[in-house]
């Protein structure tokens, strides 16, 4: 391990203009054929733009030559940072290099916009649409918002702006990923024993936490904000500056109104870092080894401020009582099994995914989680190695390692107890991954970084390979077996209409098909092909009237070679079973009755003939 010292928040010096090697002059070269290849990007991307319709992957509607510039952008900002890192002479290129990632990681992000969507996500994403509005036009919070820290950010945006807060919903996710790339460099700073690993930590940033990255979650977002919480913590709790002090502790009071699930994570990990803390003073209080770093003392203060915050909080809502309630069932046997794990392998046995499949979905959706946990598990050995050593040189990495390690069995146990959050959302949000970062850095470094001839290209193909899959994955496809999550303005327009114009008692009983949004889903499943296998027509199969409002998700998700075969999606947005001619023999049937119908989206009433 090398002996460089802990590394300082400030930025490098740059070498003298006689000084710079002239190997420097190709990082030039890389750094304007990247602005290049985003150049040429956005021109593909913007003539190819607006969306026209519901498209069932934003991969395929756009050009190959338009991914294979961001791409490209994507792998020259990696070789740069990680040329960098191993530089002899320090630099301000890396800082170009981190630029390009960040840009081209937002251009990404906001292809959305770019292709005017009306959003992408519906159901939690418009209700706190709903619930910004409903504050900026009240004044004040409706009694069931807990994280009204999100709304209060939206609305403050929009009003600066001068916009409606749909147009800000669109950008939050993109402005705090940024954050987060920022954040996890800062964080290296201050734990990282050498330069170049902090360095590189600035390319070790995929987009983890999936979809969440263009949906706005608070859950998502809080775990964003991690890693600023643990800069501040050894800048200011173990440090001695009372500016970060400050920082730190208006953050830990604020943080439970983000979200109460990473905030009751953060209190465990905090214990941890303090943990963490202990064992080193206890190991050198028997070790006559001489350290030149003070020993850190033990406090409860952070974990406290924290703790009090979140209990006075989230104690006001029915969830914290239903969570106890919970726990208590799970500690007398009155439950024994996650309902929603056996709820997402019914939906795998049910559409025909076996164990490969299901694993080579995984692989789909997380590849970039599995590499980075693998990084990271290789770090927590040679960290390990370094504390038995009395390695003062990865005190802070050990420390910064308790609260990862916590955080992942922390995370699953508020999932179980709550009962609330489904599989899905919990691996996409695998909390975990806030610390990746910078414990992938430092294990690229001490083991990558021996092979001096080929270092730089192997550090850069295992982070490239992150970033591509995570790039492939933050879009819901057919790669990923779903379809879009695409809202176009035909299916707001469609399901407003529906909502404005159909009879209350008569709009309680619907099936939706396809429709993201239609504020309820639907409460009747209409059966595969519509009943024509076996009946002449649908109201024939129906026991009661009822409307069905069929959207273009569903009918392009039928002639999908993959989707038609097999879809991981609530039922109601897409399924097979359902072919092109059962949407034509509908319009032909006799006891349905087409009301409305704007190309996209149709709402028809059938009649029961049963």
């Amino acid at each position: 391990m090398a002996s460089d010292s802990t590394v300082a928040a400030s930025l490098p010096r740059e070498a003298s203009l006689s000084a710079r090697p002239a190997a420097n002059r190709w990082l030039k070269l890389v750094v304007c054929l990247c602005f290049l290849l985003i150049a040429v990007a956005l021109l593909l991307i913007e003539r190819h733009s607006p969306a026209t319709g519901y498209e069932l992957s934003i991969y395929s509607s756009l050009p190959p030559a338009a991914w294979v510039c961001l791409i490209g952008a994507l792998a020259g900002g990696t070789v740069i940072i990680v040329h960098q890192a191993f530089a002899r002479r320090e630099g301000r290129y890396w800082l170009l290099g981190f630029s390009l990632l960040i840009l081209t990681t937002s251009i990404i992000l906001l292809l959305p916009v770019f292709r005017d969507y009306y959003l992408y996500s519906a159901e939690d994403t418009r209700t706190h649409i709903n619930l910004t509005e409903q504050m900026l036009n009240t004044g004040h919070f409706r009694p069931d918002n807990k994280y009204p820290i999100t709304h209060i950010l939206i609305g403050q945006l929009a009003l600066a702006a001068g916009v409606a807060p749909l147009e800000v919903v669109k950008h939050v996710p993109v402005l705090f990923t940024v954050l987060f790339m920022l954040f996890s460099y800062l964080l290296a700073t201050s734990v990282l024993p050498q330069r170049r690993q902090a360095v590189l930590a600035a390319a070790t940033t995929p987009l983890f936490f999936n979809y969440y990255h263009v949906c706005t979650y608070p859950q998502a977002l809080a775990m964003m904000i991690m890693p600023l919480i643990f800069y501040l913590y050894f800048k200011g709790f173990i440090g001695a500056s009372l500016l970060f002090r400050v920082a730190f502790v208006t953050l830990l009071l604020l943080f439970p109104y983000f979200h109460p699930a990473p905030a009751a994570a953060l209190i465990v990990c905090l214990l941890a870092a303090e943990g963490a803390k202990a064992a080193w003073r206890a190991k050198e209080a028997r070790t006559a080894v001489p350290t030149d770093t003070p020993t850190y003392a033990f406090t409860f203060g952070p974990a406290l401020i924290c703790g009090v915050a979140f209990l006075t909080w989230i104690s006001s809502f029915y969830l914290f009582t239903k969570t106890v309630y919970n726990i208590l069932r799970w500690l007398v046997g009155e439950i024994e099994s996650v309902p929603r794990v056996t709820e997402v392998e019914q939906a795998f046995s049910s559409q025909g995914i076996d164990l490969g499949g299901q694993l080579a979905l995984g692989v789909k959706l997380y590849g970039d989680n599995i590499i980075y946990l693998a990084l990271s598990g290789i770090a927590l050995l040679l960290v390990l190695l370094g504390f038995l050593r009395n390695d003062a040189r990865v005190r802070n990495l050990s420390i910064l390692a308790m609260p990862f390690l916590v955080s992942g069995p922390v995370w699953v146990l508020i999932f179980a107890a709550t009962l609330l959050v489904t599989l899905g959302r919990l691996l996409g949000a695998n909390i975990m991954m806030w610390a990746t970062p910078v414990l992938a850095a430092f294990a690229l470094v001490e083991i990558l970084g021996r092979w001096r001839r080929v270092r730089v290209a192997l550090i850069t193909a295992v982070l490239l390979l992150a970033s591509v899959s995570s790039v492939a994955a933050v879009y819901h496809s057919p790669f990923v077996l779903q379809p879009s999550w695409q809202v176009t303005w035909h299916d707001v327009h469609g399901t407003r209409w529906f909502r404005d114009r159909a009879a209350l008692a008569e709009r309680g009983i619907f099936a939706n098909l396809g429709i993201p949004r239609a504020w309820a889903n639907g409460r009747v499943e209409v059966p595969d092909h519509f009943g024509y296998a076996t009946n002449d027509r649908l109201g024939q199969w129906l026991p009661i009237d009822l409307f069905v409002l069929t959207g273009e998700r569903f009918h392009l998700g039928t002639s999908d070679p993959v989707l038609s075969r097999t879809v991981v999606s609530n039922p109601s947005l897409a399924r097979p079973g359902f072919t092109t001619t059962d949407f034509q023999q509908l319009t032909l049937d006799g006891s349905v009755q087409r009301l409305y119908s704007n190309g996209e989206l149709d709402v028809f009433f059938v009649r029961t003939e049963g």
